[in-house]
């Protein structure tokens, strides 16, 4: 059936072209177009599956069995994760023998690479993460951030960034968003998205806005369970909602939430884990999505779910009831069904039995048909010179310049009793959580900035261990000054008692100060371990665990440039805030 896409596709081109004064209008050419499709062509374009492993094997290469997929149930979109991509030329080559099997109907090749803690490369530009973006108080390093990510997605071959988060940081125990997020200031994080989304779109690659209407002020990870949000409409409205207003009509697809916010749907539903009352997610709600996105705030665009595997989605609702309610909500792609062999034949029959209107189905096919002749611009280049170009993009000196650059401006010293930093000379005894953090820490300690006035390094990685050693303690009773890094993710990882690295940090912190140590804390998670470690004599933030993020914290200890980074969020206990949002000391 696909032959009738790539007529239809031809019939779109040419009224593209035509003269204005012709009589069709585009509107008009996709309806024809989507009257052309089988209902199984027309169902499968609001289908993005994910390929992520094959007989127990990662999926590197288009096999039999994804070709057969792809063309089976005639999917719009396929999601790639960091198990598809090897290099660069093999991700050339997958991104190109996708859009071959697919035939005519281009497919959405889509990744969530938000830069920082969301990467999906082992190879290429990484970046410092949103909250450092936001830490930067520039800007131009948002547009710089979605430019690096335009020119290289779109040398591999891929068309869609789910970015950029535009959640707002509101909850300091969130355990997803954290350093996902540019900040706690609602103006700030929208200033930041749209000229992220203008960096991506400069160089040819749409942006999905997530998580909306907000994932900023929530304590679970939809990942792992279903959140509520309390918020009343005001608060949602003044706050989470902002950003989401500023960038809808510029970015290429708005991501649905899979959290509850009863202030906004109270609707209840029968959950299949235990049987229990459960308010409906974002992503199935027809008041969030329909009347509100679509109503009130005036969008017109794709609309797209968060994975419908998350435990959210797939613990209360099966694989069939899930897709359903998301296309009666107002969802045009359904992203990552659990099983999608149930999904797809689950929305086929809720088509034929009238549960859905083929009218409701065409709606969100001409969206995506849309979306995809306006955005998706096939290369005619051969997959040889397709590598070659990307070579010269992907990871460039240029790149990793300015990763270094937007790592830099972002480095935030909360602390610095007695002038502690720079630190000029002495003997200092280095801890991380995990190795390749220590190793990043001595190298980049030891590049230069350094080895002129230490006299001597010594350094412990404290992963999984929870205690000092008889070895740490008598390291630290032969040193002048502590390096400690210290990564937070979710509020147990700050509580000692609750995780080894906190328990470990706070019995470290302990000693420095029982033995008259000088203690420097460089957070490389979210900025919130200042909480539990009143006994550092300084402390920075650098807001990620990226090789540039520890180059730019090193850079900043031993005195290379002084901190310029303003915090984005406020740190607050039992309700007081300690360090409001712009707090920031320099040398």
């Amino acid at each position: 059936m696909r032959h009738y896409l790539l007529i239809c596709l031809v019939l779109i081109f040419f009224v593209t072209i035509a003269q204005p004064s012709a009589t069709v209008t585009q509107d008009e050419v996709f309806t024809r177009t989507v009257a052309q499709m089988s209902l199984e062509e027309k169902v499968g374009q609001l289908f993005m599956a994910a390929f992520r492993e094959e007989n127990g094997k990662p999926v590197t290469a288009v096999t039999q069995t994804v070709k057969e997929e792809i063309q089976k149930y005639h999917l719009g979109g396929v999601i790639l994760f960091r198990e598809n991509f090897a290099d660069i030329e093999q991700t050339v080559k997958l991104s190109s023998d996708l859009q071959q099997a697919a035939g005519a109907s281009p497919l959405f090749i889509a990744v969530d690479q938000e830069g920082g803690r969301v990467n999906r490369f082992s190879f290429g530009t990484n970046l410092p993460g949103n909250m450092a973006l936001g830490a930067s108080g520039k800007d131009s390093n948002a547009y710089i951030a979605g430019s690096i990510l335009g020119q290289e997605l779109n040398s591999l071959g891929i068309n869609l960034d789910l970015a950029p988060a535009l959640d707002i940081n509101s909850n300091q125990d969130n355990p997803v968003i954290g350093l996902r997020s540019f900040g706690a200031d609602a103006k700030i994080v929208g200033a930041m998205g749209a000229k992220y989304i203008q960096g991506l779109h400069d160089y040819g690659v749409m942006s999905a806005i997530k998580h909306f209407p907000g994932h900023g002020d929530t304590s679970i990870d939809s990942h792992l369970g279903l959140p509520c949000v309390l918020a009343d409409k005001s608060y949602l409205d003044a706050v989470e909602l902002t950003p989401f207003r500023k960038n809808l009509f510029a970015a290429d697809m708005v991501m649905a939430a899979h959290i509850a916010f009863p202030s906004l749907d109270n609707t209840t539903v029968i959950s299949q884990k235990d049987g229990q009352p459960v308010f409906v997610p974002a992503s199935l709600s027809y008041k969030i999505l329909t009347e509100l996105l679509r109503g009130n705030f005036g969008y017109d665009g794709v609309i797209i779910t968060d994975a419908l595997e998350m435990k959210a989605i797939s613990d209360h609702f099966g694989p069939q009831q899930a897709v359903v309610q998301a296309i009666e909500a107002g969802a045009d792609i359904l992203l990552m069904p659990s099983d999608l062999p149930k999904a797809y034949t689950g929305v086929l029959e809720a088509i034929k039995s009238g549960v859905i209107s083929e009218e409701r189905l065409n709606q969100s096919v001409k969206r995506i048909l849309r979306l995809k002749q306006q955005r998706i611009k096939r290369s005619g280049l051969s997959d040889s010179a397709l590598m070659e170009a990307a070579h010269k993009i992907v990871g460039s000196k240029e790149h990793k310049d300015l990763e270094n650059k937007l790592a830099a401006e972002a480095v935030t010293m909360l602390k610095n009793e007695e002038s502690v930093l720079p630190l000029k000379e002495g003997k200092v005894v280095l801890f991380a959580p995990w190795q390749e953090i220590l190793d990043g820490m001595r190298e980049k300690a030891f590049l230069g900035m350094a080895q002129n006035h230490v006299q001597k390094f010594i350094s412990f990685n404290y992963e999984n261990v929870s205690e000092l050693t008889v070895a740490q303690k008598a390291a630290i009773e032969n040193t002048d000054y502590i390096i400690l890094a210290t990564y937070s993710s979710t509020l147990a990882d700050r509580i000692p008692g609750k995780t080894p690295a906190a328990s470990f940090a706070a019995a470290l912190a302990r000693y420095a100060d029982k033995t008259g140590k000088k203690l420097i804390v460089m957070a490389i998670g979210t900025p919130y371990d200042i909480l539990y470690l009143p006994e550092a004599k300084a402390y920075l933030a650098v807001y990620g665990a990226n090789q540039a993020n520890i180059h730019a914290g090193m850079t900043a200890i031993f005195g290379a440039v002084s901190p310029s980074g303003k915090l984005p969020v406020a740190i607050a206990d039992k309700g007081q805030i300690l360090y409001k949002i712009g707090s920031g000391l320099h040398y």
